[in-house]
């Protein structure tokens, strides 16, 4: 044995370093801390055995000594767990000391801590899906009740109903979304928006105590939907209209729910046995049953096991009413080699690569390891010397801050915390700078670097603790820049997410339609803002190819821009390789992964990225040539394209062209994950419905779903894998942060997929709840089941928000997109006319008129020949007349007799006329954007069999029917019934025997009336077999009373300049 006292009265200033020698032992940092706290507790005990540890001594102990001593350790350093964490450190201390001693000390134990495994079944399973198909029955099979009330509350309709209805049907599986609910309805209709047919609802949602952490944007279904069109405030219990929200008044409502719920129950007299028991119990039961119907997901989003936030209430008014492009053919045959390894390798191409660290970061580390006192560290840092503006400086100036002035917060930073904040800003934004400095960005610049950073943090370990550290990181380093460099203050709660609750999320995101919109602009956009830059050309591609580089592959800001060439496999099949590099660090290892542009590109964005590639190799030697910035242009004298140059740009273009000024270039990301989500999951749905029927390119590309998941897999199946496959593109280790921050389309998905499920109400539910007349409402129900909840709120008069009129308040000459064969807006047709009339009259040159309304040079002069074209058709008999309506000026006031002819067609005059061209151009623009060929097969034969003087269109013969079948449709499609016009009969017979067989061919009913042509006095044998079609107008205010405006010169004016606008975008032959 050895003296117990001596060594440690001559040992008093040892530390663990030095007397265990803890270099030579293999620990991890969370171990060198705890056998730190180790060696201060051994040192305090009276045992020889904790004597002979605290010096670092063997001994001859027993193992009995050493069982007393785990004991201890135990006792000391409790729970359970944390204690097992403290005997692997003193098994290795202990391994340690024997491996250099004589005398061995006995090995301790560690206890083997066994998890008991859950119970992988779920109880009652058969029972829960028993009782909410009773419940679902017992709503269908029972009429519309109202449930006698108190005092209070004398009379409650259908409440408990619409609560019922919300959980089973709803797919509001969760007590926090029915409290958010509850308070919807007491601010409804002002909580209501209307969003084309459909009826949504707006729910903030609290999360731990925290009111209005998640937002959502929830579409009920049509039974639920028809009786909260009903509500009433006047008719609600209090507890509903209390504007405050805690957990007080939370639990109130909670509580309300609950008893209106089981008083609706019981008035359907529902046996007891097959009623709820609890609200709880309610919402465990119907959790059980979406699990087994739904994608697991969407199941859990129901029930709000994950977090996924809707876009705002600005976004949905985008996405909703305004329309923004036509389609375009997307590319599905795309060659490829085995692919099926994408998410299942998870991208551990890279995992093995060290971190890159720069050398004065490694210098500023070694100053606060050296150093304990704040005076040496301030001296120290004071005598390091760098250039300026370069990132070693400013955030060598950041150090000395941190160690010289107080905290964002007010406090004294301890030399530890200043390091931590150090490190974690250096790696997490320098590592995203590379040369650049960040005193030297703009505020809105640092802010969107922010926000990247807290989205993509990593959801490894204790995700929130790591997240925290790094908002306070950021405060600090951004409190640095507004002290010494004189940058303005950031909404902390905002943009860094410092406060309790979840944390904010910037949710917004573009179309595909505006996507291309913004592709187009972007030259003419850089030019405006940048006329005198060298090489504008390349740049303007450049800006093109990073902007589609983050809208289809989800990269980031650095990621995208410090691209090399050699990250870039041109050869199939084609990937893109998003590493680190010495200019530029990634944020985590899972951020290092292999895109599969084949998938996620078509074969004309390879081809571009293709030959830009080509043109940065071209004449510089192989083996530097892939070393270089793959959106570097040599003529600006950078090696890289500078970010205040490229994203000002960007975001100009995204807000000219979408009208939203809180657009960032961050939002691609976003954009990337939400589509890229939808695809996936669309792509196991029999039926993919018209979601967005206002942006048909993206209605193309969410229909084309299965081929992209089939591209993506390698493989055509059903799976679960969505959420990880996103997560992977997006370089995340998880899909939670991925479903938290990206993606927000998840209740979109939910609403589809349960209006797909059979255990939706039928008609009949939803007809009886409305309480409207039967005619009534089987006259919405031919618009769909989600349309009578939808007129329902419309006439009790919450409108749908009105249309946006400009997309933005600057100079249209600036912002106008490029109308190419993918654009194309309502107010097309008097744009063109007024290029039309502007070119022929004022003599103005094409190009710079097109150029003007945003529509290519080919695009306008296709146009302006085929308003020539029109322009000289004479009528078939003589020869001598015009068949269409063309302007008549005379270029010369002092000769009024020289009159020219101009392809412009004669304008409305009257308010009437022009109401009219405005209401039919809001549908017939998309129409020749979703079936160009009808358009074209319409008008053409308009153009060529329209009556000039009188306005019919005249169908010749009854055997050829398809034109007149042709017409009908078109006139219905742009709202014009038969009944709202008038079909002329040209057989003076008094029972003309080709009527009926115009009936029959048109499927025109019986009872509805054909005129005859008035008579001439001429006998014409072909025209018996005619019919003629002409659209009745309403009478407006320039006519008599009852009157209606037959064959307007409206009407003519549209169709005629629509078959000359549809040159511009689809040049059918």
């Amino acid at each position: 044995m050895i003296d117990p006292v001596a060594p440690f009265e001559t040992n008093e200033k040892n530390t663990a370093f030095s007397s265990w020698n803890l270099q030579d032992i293999s620990l991890t940092p969370d171990q060198i801390l705890m056998a730190e706290k180790l060696f201060i507790w051994l040192k305090k005990q009276s045992g020889n055995l904790s004597h002979a540890l605290a010096v670092g001594h063997g001994g001859d102990f027993s193992k009995e000594e050493m069982r007393v001593l785990e004991h201890e350790i135990i006792k000391r350093f409790s729970p359970l767990p944390e204690a097992e964490r403290y005997l692997k450190v003193l098994c290795k201390v202990v391994d340690g000391i024997n491996s250099r001693s004589s005398q061995k000390l006995p090995a301790p134990r560690i206890p083997h801590l066994t998890a008991r495994p859950k119970n992988p079944f779920i109880e009652n399973l058969v029972d829960s899906l028993a009782k909410v198909r009773t419940w679902r029955a017992a709503i269908a099979n029972n009429p519309a009740h109202k449930v006698r009330g108190d005092e209070s509350t004398p009379e409650i309709p259908n409440l408990g109903l619409l609560f019922a209805s919300a959980i089973l049907h709803g797919g509001l599986a969760d007590a926090n979304l029915l409290i958010a609910l509850g308070r919807a309805l007491g601010e409804f209709p002002s909580s209501s928006v209307l969003l084309e047919t459909r009826l949504a609802i707006r729910l903030s949602v609290s999360w731990q105590g925290e009111s209005a952490s998640e937002y959502r944007l929830w579409h009920p279904d049509p039974h639920t939907g028809t009786l909260i069109s009903q509500v009433s405030a006047e008719k609600l219990p209090p507890v509903f209209l209390n504007p405050e929200s805690n957990s007080q008044s939370d639990k109130a409502i909670r509580a309300e729910i609950w008893r209106q719920i089981e008083r609706y129950f019981r008035a359907i007299r529902l046996p007891k046995p097959d009623r709820p028991t609890s609200l709880g119990m309610m919402l465990k039961a119907v959790r059980i049953d979406f699990q087994s119907r739904l994608p697991i997901v969407l199941a859990n989003y129901s029930n709000r096991s994950l977090v996924s936030h809707s876009v705002p209430m600005h976004v949905m008014e985008r996405l909703y009413r305004v329309s923004k492009s036509r389609t375009v053919t997307h590319s599905a045959n795309i060659t490829r080699t085995d692919s099926s390894d994408l998410i299942s390798e998870q991208n551990q191409l890279f995992l093995d690569m060290d971190d890159l660290e720069p050398y004065w970061l490694q210098k500023l580390r070694r100053v606060f390891s050296t150093n304990r006192k704040p005076d040496d560290i301030h001296r120290q840092l004071a005598n390091l010397g760098s250039p300026p503006d370069t990132p070693e400086n400013c955030f060598g100036e950041f150090a000395l801050h941190l160690v010289s002035t107080r905290s964002a917060s007010g406090n004294i930073l301890a030399p530890s915390t200043a390091c931590s904040y150090l490190v974690m800003v250096v790696k997490r934004l320098g590592g995203r700078l590379g040369e650049t400095s960040p005193a030297t960005l703009l505020d809105d610049t640092l802010e969107d670097l922010y926000k990247e950073i807290l989205q993509d943090a990593d959801q490894e370990g204790s995700f929130r603790g790591l997240r925290r550290r790094i908002s306070k990181s950021l405060r600090e380093f951004h409190h640095f820049l507004v002290v010494k460099h004189q940058h303005s203050p950031i909404n902390e709660r905002e943009v860094l997410g410092i406060g309790k609750g979840l944390l904010p999320v910037d949710a917004n995101l573009i179309t595909w339609d505006e996507y291309e919109r913004v592709m187009s602009v972007l030259p003419q956009t850089l030019t405006r803002l940048h006329p005198t830059l060298p090489a504008i050309t390349e740049l303007g591609k450049a800006l093109q190819l990073i902007f589609m580089l983050s809208f289809k592959c989800g990269l980031r800001r650095m990621e995208v821009l410090m691209l090399t060439c050699a990250d870039f496999a041109e050869h199939d099949p084609t990937e893109l390789l998003v590493r680190p590099s010495d200019a530029r660090r990634l944020k985590t290892k899972s951020s290092t992964r292999k895109l599969p542009l084949y998938a996620l590109l078509d074969e004309s964005d390879r081809d571009a990225l293709r030959l830009w590639k080509a043109s940065r190799m071209s004449g510089v030697e192989s083996t530097i040539s892939h070393e270089k910035f793959l959106f570097g242009i040599p003529e600006m004298g950078t090696d890289v394209i500078t970010q205040d140059l490229v994203f000002p740009v960007i975001h100009e273009a995204m807000r000219s062209v979408t009208g939203d000024n809180s657009l960032h270039f961050h939002h691609l990301r976003h954009s990337f994950a939400s589509w890229t989500f939808m695809r996936l999951m669309l792509a196991d749905q029999c039926d993919i419905t018209d979601i967005l029927p206002l942006h048909p390119k993206t209605t193309a590309v969410l229909a084309d779903s299965q081929s992209f998941r089939n591209r993506l897999y390698g493989r055509e199946c059903m799976t679960r894998r969505h959420t990880y496959a996103v997560a992977s593109l997006l370089g995340h280790s998880g899909p939670e942060i991925s479903l938290e921050h990206y993606i927000h389309t998840c209740d979109i998905l939910l609403s589809l997929v349960l209006s797909q499920d059979e255990s939706q109400p039928q008609k009949k539910p939803v007809r009886i709840r409305s309480a409207q007349p039967r005619s009534t409402v089987y006259r919405w129900l031919s618009n769909g089941l989600e349309h009578v909840p939808y007129r329902m709120t419309r006439n009790r008069g919450l409108y749908a928000i009105k249309p946006i009129k400009s997309t933005s308040g600057t100079d249209p000459a600036h912002t106008s997109a490029e109308k190419n064969s993918t654009t194309i807006t309502s107010d097309i047709f008097d744009q063109v006319w007024g290029m039309l009339f502007q070119h022929t009259f004022h003599g103005r040159q094409l190009d710079e008129l097109c150029r003007e309304i945003g529509i290519s040079l080919e695009a306008g002069q296709r146009m302006l020949n085929k308003a020539i074209e029109i322009s000289e058709r004479r009528v078939a008999r003589g020869k001598k007349g015009y068949q269409h309506r063309m302007m008549d000026m005379v270029f010369d006031r002092r000769d009024r007799t020289n009159i020219t002819r101009i392809p412009c067609p004669e304008p409305p005059r009257t308010g009437h006329e022009k109401k009219i061209v405005s209401s039919l151009a809001e549908k017939l623009t998309p129409l020749m954007l979703q079936q160009p060929e009808l358009c074209h097969k319409v008008l053409s034969y308009y153009l060529d069999n329209v009556w000039s003087s009188r306005g019919y269109v005249i169908f010749r013969d009854y055997l050829n029917f398809e034109a007149a079948l042709d017409f009908l449709n078109f006139m219905e499609a742009l709202g014009i019934k038969k009944s709202s016009m008038e079909i002329i009969s040209f057989d003076p017979a008094e029972r003309s025997s080709y009527v009926p067989k115009w009936r029959i061919m048109l499927g025109i009913p019986r009872n509805f009336p054909i005129t005859k042509a008035p008579s001439n006095g001429k006998a014409n044998v072909r025209a018996k077999k005619w019919l003629a079609m002409m659209p009745l107008f309403p009478s407006g205010d320039d006519l008599a009373v009852g009157e209606s405006e037959k064959g307007s010169n409206a009407f003519r004016y549209l169709m005629v300049m629509g078959a000359i606008v549809l040159q511009a975008f689809s040049p059918l032959k």
